[in-house]
C-alpha cells in the first residue's frame, strides 16, 4: 500500500497511526463527533470517547484502508481522508470537523489530493461515495473535478458515486 503525504497551501496531510501523541488524540476526540461523522458509512459512525477507543478505532480502520490525517500548519487536526486501494482505482473518503466547515478545507484538500495522486499514481481512477442529501460534499467534489457517474439501485440512503470526470493522467 502507497503511504500518501503532501501538503497544500494550508495543510499538511500524513498517514494515521495508532500511536498517537496526547494533543492528536484530544483533538480528533473532539473532531471524531456524532454530527462529523454522520455522512459515513454505518460502522465508521461509533464516536470513540477514551484514548484507548480512539486507538481501537484507528487501528480498525487502518485494517480496511489508508487513514490519513488533515491537519493546519500549526499540527492541529482538522480531518481526515480515507483511500480505499483496488488495482488501478482509488475510493476515497474524507471528513472536516463541524468547526472547520466552510472554510474551504475540504476542497483545497481535495484540490491537493487530485495533484498528489496525478504525480505518485498517474493512472488510478479516483472514485468517491456521498450521501445525496449532503450538498456541501457534492459541491466539494463537483469543484475538484468530480462527476456524478451512478447511484446504488435500490438504495433508501440515496448514496450517489463520483468519478474524476478525467482519470488520473
Amino acid at each position: 500500500m502507497t503511504m500518501h503525504k503532501f501538503s497544500t497551501a494550508r495543510l499538511e496531510i500524513m498517514p494515521a497511526t495508532p500511536a498517537l501523541n496526547t494533543a492528536h488524540v484530544q483533538q480528533l476526540l473532539d473532531l471524531l463527533t456524532p454530527g462529523t461523522l454522520h455522512f459515513l458509512p454505518d460502522d465508521w459512525q461509533q464516536c470513540p470517547h477514551t484514548a484507548d477507543q480512539l486507538t481501537d478505532w484507528i487501528s480498525d480502520k487502518l485494517t480496511r484502508c489508508e487513514l490519513l490525517l488533515v491537519q493546519d500548519k500549526q499540527t492541529h487536526i482538522l480531518g481526515l481522508v480515507m483511500l480505499y486501494a483496488a488495482e488501478n482505482t482509488v475510493q476515497l473518503g474524507y471528513l472536516i470537523g463541524e468547526a472547520h466547515w466552510g472554510q474551504g478545507y475540504a476542497s483545497e484538500l481535495l484540490q491537493g489530493l487530485v495533484a498528489h495522486l496525478r504525480t505518485v499514481q498517474p493512472s488510478v481512477t479516483l472514485n468517491a461515495g456521498v450521501a445525496a442529501d449532503n450538498p456541501a460534499s457534492i459541491k466539494v467534489l463537483q469543484k475538484a473535478g468530480f462527476v456524478c457517474c451512478s447511484s446504488e439501485p435500490g438504495n433508501t440512503s440515496s448514496q450517489l458515486y463520483y468519478t474524476l470526470a478525467n482519470r488520473i493522467v
